[in-house]
C-alpha cells in the first residue's frame, strides 16, 4: 500500500487525553507539524502548537484560522457527562465544524465498541456487525461516523476497545472498588474485558494515517482477557491507598471527598453494600482486518 508522506501538518483534537496524548508523542517522532486543540495552552507538549478551544463555547472554530488547508485531522475528543447537548458539542459538532473549516485531506476519528451495544450477542464482532444507537454517547458516535461517510475522502473510524494506561484515573476508582469489596462480579469473573493501551491505541491512529489507501471503519482491540484477571492486574499494578476512618463517610461527598484523592487518601464509602456490577459479555472484538491493512500490531499486554 501506498504511504501517506510524514510532512503533511496534523490537527488533533482530545490530544490532552491517554490516546491523544501518546498520538501526539508519535507524530512529533516522525517530524510533523502538530496542531494541538486544547482548552489549556499548558497541556501541549513540546513541539506542538497549542490552539486553545472550548468546543462547548460558540465561535471556538477562530482559532483553527492558523491552520493551514488540507492538513490531516484526528479527532479524538470525547465527553461523556449527564449533560447531552454538551456532549454533542463535543462528540459530533465539534467535527462536523472542524472539517467544514480545515477541508482536511484524511481524517481519523476515534469512536467505540459502544456502538455495537452492551451485549452484541455473538461471540466475536467485526466492524460489519450491526450497531445499536441504546446511548447518547454511542448515538452521537454513529451519526459522526455516518457524517463522514458523506465526505467523500479517504476517513477511517477506529472503534476502540477500553482504553487504558499510566494516569487513567477509571483504574484508581476500580481499585477502591475492589478494595472495599463494593464491585460485584455478574458471572464470578468469568466473562471478557476487551482492553487496549493508550500506546496501541496511539500507534493505530498513526498506522492508517500512514496508509494512503485505508478508510472505512476498523476496530482495535489490544487483547482480550478474563475480567478476574483485567481486575487482579489493576490490583497488583496500582499501590494501595490509606483508608480514611469510617466516621468520616457522612462528610466524605463533593469536595471533602475530592480532597481525599488529592492527597492519596481513600475516603471512605458512603454506603457500605456493593452498588457496582460488572457486567461480563462473552464476546471477542475482532482486529484482524486493522492488522491486515494497516502495519500495526499492539504490543502493550496486561
Amino acid at each position: 500500500m501506498g504511504n501517506v508522506t510524514t510532512s503533511a501538518p496534523v490537527v488533533v483534537f482530545g490530544g490532552s487525553g491517554l490516546v491523544g496524548r501518546a498520538t501526539v508523542a508519535l507524530l512529533l517522532a516522525q517530524g510533523r507539524k502538530v496542531y494541538l486543540v486544547t482548552r489549556k495552552a499548558a497541556s501541549a507538549p513540546n513541539g506542538a502548537i497549542a490552539i486553545v478551544a472550548d468546543l462547548t463555547q460558540s465561535g471556538w472554530e477562530s482559532g483553527l484560522i492558523s491552520v493551514p488547508l488540507g492538513c490531516d485531522l484526528v479527532y479524538l475528543a470525547y465527553q461523556a457527562t449527564n449533560d447531552q447537548s454538551a456532549d454533542r458539542l463535543v462528540n459530533f459538532d465539534g467535527l462536523v465544524s472542524a472539517v467544514k473549516v480545515l477541508s482536511p485531506r484524511r481524517v481519523v476519528f476515534a469512536s467505540s465498541i459502544s456502538v455495537f451495544g452492551e451485549d452484541p450477542g455473538v461471540d466475536i464482532v467485526t466492524e460489519d456487525a450491526p450497531q445499536i444507537a441504546h446511548s447518547p454517547y454511542a448515538r452521537d458516535k454513529m451519526d459522526a461516523a455516518a457524517f463522514l461517510g458523506t465526505l467523500g475522502i479517504r476517513s477511517v473510524v477506529l472503534h476502540f476497545t477500553i482504553v487504558y494506561g499510566e494516569g487513567d484515573p477509571r483504574l484508581r476508582y476500580y481499585k477502591d472498588l475492589l478494595a472495599g469489596a463494593y464491585l460485584v462480579f455478574k458471572n464470578g469473573g468469568n466473562g471478557l474485558h476487551n482492553v487496549i493501551h493508550a500506546e496501541d491505541a496511539a500507534s493505530a491512529v498513526v498506522s492508517v494515517l500512514e496508509h494512503a489507501s485505508v478508510s472505512g471503519p476498523f476496530i482495535a482491540n489490544g487483547q482480550t482477557v478474563l475480567v478476574r484477571d483485567w481486575f487482579s492486574w489493576i490490583e497488583s499494578s496500582l499501590p494501595r491507598r490509606p483508608k480514611a476512618p469510617a466516621w468520616l463517610a457522612p462528610l466524605t461527598r463533593g469536595p471533602v471527598r475530592r480532597a481525599f484523592s488529592a492527597i492519596g487518601v481513600r475516603a471512605p464509602a458512603i454506603i457500605p453494600e456493593p452498588k457496582a456490577t460488572q457486567f461480563e459479555r462473552r464476546t471477542v472484538f475482532d482486529s484482524s482486518r486493522l492488522r491486515r491493512q494497516t502495519s500495526w500490531a499492539p504490543t502493550r499486554t496486561i
